[in-house]
């Protein structure tokens, strides 16, 4: 067989042919004393690979799973436990009485490891309800503004879910976020802004108030100036001469990001009533980037 009669072959899936009765007995192992990390990371690959395809799990069968995951918890394997993170997540759809597996993950959001805080928090948000976001409120708010921008971005990005469904308990932690969008790191820091405005979006006149406030803020993340470019277009669209110092800002923008700068000019050529002598620069950028790339 040459080489291109090989190419030509195709590659067999790396799972073809799994069985998902074989992968709920495998997962039965997951209650043993003694754990195989290695053998462990491969079932639950497995079943996600099987969810991914579209395999459905009776209740029964997913309520099973889930909590043999759990069990994994006690693995100090970093690879593993990040798996787990993301089984519960994924099963938390179709299990029953998911919220069993609360209080372990409340304890690993009191963890000394930045991996096991953030991911337990991503992970908590899918298996709570109403009831149980009075206790662990102030656990959230507090990861807010965690040292390890992880943490802080998994909190707040949770925020923003929770956000939809409980705005008022959401809103308590405005000085939290306000805070890490001050002093946080460049992912932490666009989440933050993502959120305060998702807060205020109703209110034009807020919004209005809280981009001129921000402007001053030193914003380090381009996705976060992208965000706030796009909120200064929402204010000026309806009163570009009534919010100068949200002109000058989009108009004078130099940064050293492609991203930042073709968000400005984006910006002022959607805006009507902004003169030819604003509009100049964002053309000449516009005709640089066409002729440059």
């Amino acid at each position: 067989m040459n080489l291109r009669d090989r190419d030509e072959e195709e590659d067999p899936l790396p799972f073809e042919g799994i069985d998902k009765a074989t992968i709920l007995h495998e997962s039965k192992a997951f209650n043993q004393s003694t754990l195989d990390a290695r053998k462990c990371k491969s079932t639950l690959i497995k079943v996600m690979y099987l969810l991914a395809i579209g395999e459905t799990f009776a209740s029964t069968e997913a309520t099973e799973l889930f909590f043999n995951t759990t069990k994994l918890l006690q693995s100090q394997d970093v690879s593993l436990r990040r798996l787990v993170y993301i089984m519960i997540k994924e099963l938390s759809t179709c299990a029953e009485h998911v919220f069993v597996a609360s209080n372990t993950l409340c304890k690993d959001m009191n963890s000394t490891n930045d991996m096991y805080k953030a991911n337990s928090i991503r992970a908590l948000r899918k298996i709570t309800d109403s009831s149980m976001l009075g206790p662990i409120e102030r656990y959230l708010a507090q990861a807010v503004v965690d040292k390890a921008d992880t943490v802080s971005s998994a909190a707040i990005v949770t925020g923003i879910h929770l956000s939809v469904t409980h705005p008022e308990l959401v809103k308590r932690w405005a000085g939290e976020v306000g805070e890490a969008l001050k002093q946080r790191g460049a992912m932490a820091q666009y989440h933050a802004l993502a959120l305060l405005h998702k807060l205020r979006k109703n209110d034009k006149l807020s919004v209005s108030k809280f981009v001129q406030s921000v402007n001053t803020t030193p914003i380090r993340s381009p996705m976060a100036l992208c965000l706030l470019i796009r909120m200064c277009t929402e204010v000026l669209k309806d009163d570009f001469e009534g919010a100068p110092d949200l002109s000058q800002f989009v108009v004078s923008l130099k940064h050293s990001s492609e991203m930042v700068v073709f968000e400005a000019a984006k910006c002022l050529c959607s805006l009507k009533a902004v003169s030819s002598k604003d509009l100049t620069p964002a053309i000449l950028v516009l005709q640089l980037y066409l002729t440059s790339h």
